[in-house]
């Protein structure tokens, strides 16, 4: 590994995640090879390059670098969360569900982790499960309108119309912006 100096390496990486956002992941790509090629990246720029990887379909190489992300550092949630889902989008399913189970063992408070695990759970017709890690997250922040509007989803997939509906009833009485989610929801 050459020597880079660490300023450089992080303009360059902001540099990286300004052309991923602006649409241009290939000079993104390009701009995170470079610094790997000279350095080790920490958990963040794994995190980050997994990310742009995973967006331009080289899902491989993605994974190849969240579970570097996560093996440098098992506390960032995020990277478990987004490799859970990259695994469920593939349809390796048993591998999604052990990567949620261990993010929320790891994370049980985290916000993202509940949300993607509840959604996992609802798609797999384990509404029960879902409905029981949502409420006990409810019952810490009951404000907090995405996991009322995703107990709704999951209310409803199992059946249970009527709560359901007083959940949405709820949510777009309380925000504007839900009621645009609830009407979106039901269309489908």
């Amino acid at each position: 590994a050459h020597s880079i100096n660490s300023r450089d390496t992080s303009i360059t990486q902001n540099l990286a995640n300004a052309y991923s956002e602006n649409g241009d992941a290939q000079r993104a790509l390009q701009l995170y090879q470079e610094i790997e090629d000279k350095i080790e990246l920490d958990f963040i720029a794994l995190y980050n390059f997994a990310n742009i990887l995973m967006d331009n379909g080289e899902l491989d190489r993605a994974i190849e670098k969240y579970q570097k992300s996560i093996k440098l550092n098992p506390q960032y949630s995020a990277s478990h969360v987004n490799l859970a889902n990259l695994f469920k989008n593939m349809k390796r399913l048993k591998e999604a569900r052990q990567l949620y189970e261990l993010a929320y063992q790891k994370f049980p408070r985290q916000r993202e982790v509940i949300l993607n695990f509840a959604l996992f759970l609802e798609r797999s017709d384990e509404n029960e499960r879902a409905l029981e890690i949502l409420s006990k997250s409810l019952a810490a922040s009951p404000g907090d309108l995405d996991m009322l509007f995703t107990r709704g989803k999951v209310l409803s997939r199992a059946g249970r119309h009527d709560e359901a509906l007083e959940i949405f009833d709820e949510l777009i009485i309380s925000s504007p912006k839900s009621s645009l989610e609830v009407g979106l929801y039901f269309e489908r």
